[in-house]
Formats: structure tokens, C-alpha cells, sequence
């Protein structure tokens, strides 16, 4: 499901900044979360989907090691190299919100899929440090609930919007 914002005569692209909707997946949903706490009066309300707050270290460690194992091809889809990929997850080994989550003040809907058990925990501790959160588990779904179930995904954004 797009969300498509077309402004009227005589507006512009900032005639919509009252609405504007800011919503992430997985890294989308960390690059989210950060863009909300460094930018909160930008930020009318929060989709965070399958996301961190605090990098879980040895996931990112194993992931790498699978990074490493496969070959050059299965990167070039994603439009960056399997070095770039590499780099940008040992950049976010670092990563921590924690102290910050509690200013996240806008609306924020949390989503994440019942069998995306390495983003449960973070999804309910989000929802409760963030006073404006509402939690949302879609049954039979993994990480990729944009994919993987996207028809509940859409009711849910359709119900938050």
C-alpha cells in the first residue's frame, strides 16, 4: 500500500507537513526512530515495523559472517556492495536509543510480525517507553511483514493514518 500526498494550486510539498507520516522496516524503522529523535517537531506521527532501539551485537556479528560467506550477486539487488552492506552493519554495532526513546513524543504505532521473534522483545519495550505507542503483532507474519502479509499491514497503517 503507497501513500501518495498530492498538494493543491497555489500549495507546495510543505502544505502536507500537518500529516506527514513517518514509517520504517528493520533498518527503516531504526533510520526512523533516529530521524524522529534528532527532528521531533518534523515528525507528526511514527510507523515503526520488525525494528531496534539498542543493536542486538551478536546478531549483527553472526549476520556479518554470513555477509562474508556469499557471493558478490546476491548484494547487487540491493543496490549497495557486499562491502558497503557489511560496513554500514559493523557502523551500527554501536547503536543505542535507549536513553532517548522516552522523548519520541508523537504518535508511534509499533508493528511487529508474530514469528519475528529476534524483534518482539524490542517492539514491546518500545511501546511501553514510548508514552504515544500502540503495539500491533501480525499472526503468521516473520520480519518482512510488508511482504509477508501485507494486506494486514495496509488495515493496520489504514486504521493509524
Amino acid at each position: 500500500m503507497k501513500y501518495i500526498f498530492v498538494h493543491g494550486l497555489g500549495q507546495n510539498a510543505s502544505s502536507w507537513d500537518g500529516t506527514i507520516n513517518l514509517c520504517g522496516l528493520s533498518l527503516g524503522a531504526i533510520l526512523a526512530l533516529n530521524y524522529t529523535i534528532d527532528n521531533p517537531s518534523k515528525v507528526k506521527s511514527l510507523i515503526l515495523i520488525g525494528g531496534q532501539y539498542k543493536m542486538p551485537k551478536l546478531i549483527l556479528s553472526f549476520q556479518n559472517v554470513i555477509f562474508k560467506c556469499l557471493p558478490n550477486k546476491v548484494f547487487a539487488k540491493m543496490g549497495l556492495s557486499k562491502n558497503q552492506i557489511i560496513q554500514l552493519t559493523k557502523s551500527m554495532l554501536d547503536l543505542d536509543f535507549s536513553t532517548q526513546i522516552a522523548d519520541v513524543v508523537c504518535p508511534t504505532m509499533i508493528i511487529y510480525g508474530e514469528k519475528d521473534k529476534a524483534n518482539k522483545k524490542a517492539a514491546q519495550e518500545l511501546a511501553s517507553a514510548i508514552s504515544e505507542a500502540q503495539l500491533e503483532m501480525i499472526e503468521g507474519a516473520g520480519h518482512e511483514v510488508n511482504t509477508q502479509a501485507p494486506t494486514q499491514l495496509g488495515h493496520i497503517i489504514s486504521k493509524y493514518v
